[in-house]
């Protein structure tokens, strides 16, 4: 610009001076001449520095996270290819589950063996009190026994002291005596001990014995848990929507949980648009404002934005004791400047495109997003008029843009073949296709709609390649619609 200023006051001063020499050209007026534009581009600079900063060094800076495994494993699946967008979600890459499946089935075994002993500690615990019962019923029968010993031997003895009695029977009802008050001490012994074990339970009312296979089912439930989750940790899945860049991850390698040597690299689409200036410039600036910014790879082109906010924060300024500041992972700010965040306004009204467009999506993640518009069931008829390619599909809501529910105007996959290919060739194709359409979605998320009920139809805009045709034919897919269609197409050829 104060190029462009400066030659447009110098066709003035050629016009006034040499041209139709209205002033003389002396030593005043070439002063004055020298010393107004100076002045005047040193005034508009210092300016616009203030009231509209400009800057040269513009940062688009995306998040890169450093893909671990949680688990250790061989790869054996990396179904991605690199430099290409990845939805949130798709699998990234899947190890050898076979170590986590067998701990898993493990603890699943010990498991139902401790249920087991739970059922046999539970019913344990309800035969204490049946052994309760019978240790008091053996007390109290020899408490009896010992009672009538007692009274036997009192009467042996008033009989062996009149002379009337034996006194051997006195002697051996004494015997009696001691071994019935043996018995019931042990009797006693054991009611005590059922007691103790009745009286054995945890807060929770559980006997000892129950509790104790409780607490082994509850450690065998954990282990069994972190098993299944180490499992699940044997495939990798998307972060977010982004990409994977340097891909040198390959099926047969061992992936380890190292948080310094990273499986891969994922590069996620959100990203930051970052403006440096020097703090001078910053003062006026405020969140809200509009911005503009333009890029080499895109010349011409003018991208609107609007301040979000000024990183107050520099790395000169950060104490050593302090964790990283925001500046950390991008190229360092130079000295005595600061950095502006800028968010893309979005402002075009409508615009074609298809969903998950690298494009769209950094718009969706921009202030304001973007937002697919219903394409409805009318007009369709005028429609094909212009062109047969494009017709209604729903679209499950999920995608950016797409916030319910949603019918959008698309079109059926196209398999392109050259002219001359022979026709067994293309018969065998289709046949292939047609007999392992299944097997073709994991190869890209879009190729789950390329089922048989889509592999032809009216809305095709090249005509189907005879070999194509045969084999529909025997698979009675082939209508009098599509063989009017193809006639138009080939008419349409020629001309």
């Amino acid at each position: 610009m104060e190029l462009l200023l400066l030659g447009i006051y110098s066709f003035f001063a050629w016009l006034i001076f040499f041209k139709f020499k209205w002033l003389p050209w002396n030593i005043v007026t070439q002063v004055i001449t020298i010393t107004i534009p100076i002045i005047g581009l040193t005034v508009l600079i210092l300016t616009l520095n203030v009231v509209a900063p400009s800057s040269a060094d513009v940062r688009v800076i995306n998040y890169v996270v450093s893909v671990n495994p949680q688990v250790k494993g061989m790869v054996t699946e990396v179904p991605i290819v690199p430099n290409r967008p990845i939805k949130k979600g798709e699998i990234l890459f899947k190890l050898d589950p076979t170590p986590y499946l067998m701990d898993a089935k493990n603890y699943e075994a010990q498991l139902a063996r401790l249920k087991v002993q739970l059922v046999t500690a539970q019913a344990n615990t309800r035969n204490l009190q049946g052994e309760l019962k019978a240790a008091i019923g053996n007390r109290d029968a020899i408490v009896s026994k010992l009672k009538l010993a007692q009274m036997r031997a009192k009467q042996h003895k008033e009989l062996s002291d009149s002379g009337a009695g034996n006194k051997f029977d006195y002697e051996q009802a004494l015997t009696d005596i001691g071994n019935l008050e043996a018995q019931l001490a042990s009797a006693r012994a054991s009611e005590s001990q059922v007691r103790e074990k009745l009286a054995a339970k945890t807060p929770d009312g559980d006997q000892d014995e129950v509790a104790n296979v409780k607490a082994q089912i509850a450690a065998a439930e954990a282990q069994l848990a972190n098993a299944r989750w180490s499992l699940s940790q044997t495939v990798y899945y998307a972060p977010a929507n982004g990409t994977v860049i340097s891909l040198s991850l390959r099926p047969g390698t061992m992936a380890t949980p190292f948080p310094t040597i990273p499986a891969m690299n994922f590069v996620e689409d959100e990203n930051w648009i970052l403006a440096i200036y020097n703090q001078n410039e910053v003062r006026k600036i405020k969140p809200g404002q509009e911005a503009e910014i333009a890029f080499k790879m895109h010349p011409g082109r003018v991208i609107k934005c609007k301040v979000d906010s000024i990183m107050w924060a520099t790395a000169q300024g950060q104490l050593p004791i302090g964790s990283g500041n925001p500046n950390g992972g991008v190229a360092p700010v130079p000295p005595n400047c600061l950095a502006v965040r800028l968010m893309m306004e979005g402002k075009a009204d409508a615009c074609f495109g298809g969903i998950g467009v690298p494009v769209f999506r950094e718009l969706g993640a921009a202030k304001g997003g973007i937002l697919y518009l219903e394409a409805g069931d009318k007009h369709w008829d005028e429609v094909h008029k212009i062109s047969k390619a494009y017709f209604p599909m729903t679209v499950k809501q999920g995608p950016v843009g797409i916030p319910k529910d949603t019918v959008l105007v698309t079109r059926n996959f196209n398999l392109a073949s050259r002219v001359d290919l022979p026709d067994d060739v293309a018969y065998t194709i289709v046949k292939t296709l047609w007999e392992h359409d299944t097997e073709l979605a994991p190869s890209h998320p879009q190729m789950k709609d390329w089922v048989k009920e889509r592999f032809v139809g009216e809305q095709t805009t090249a005509p189907y390649h005879p070999g194509a045709i045969k084999f529909y034919k025997e698979k009675g897919v082939w209508t009098d619609k599509l063989q009017a269609r193809q006639d138009d197409l080939l008419k349409m050829k020629k001309r």
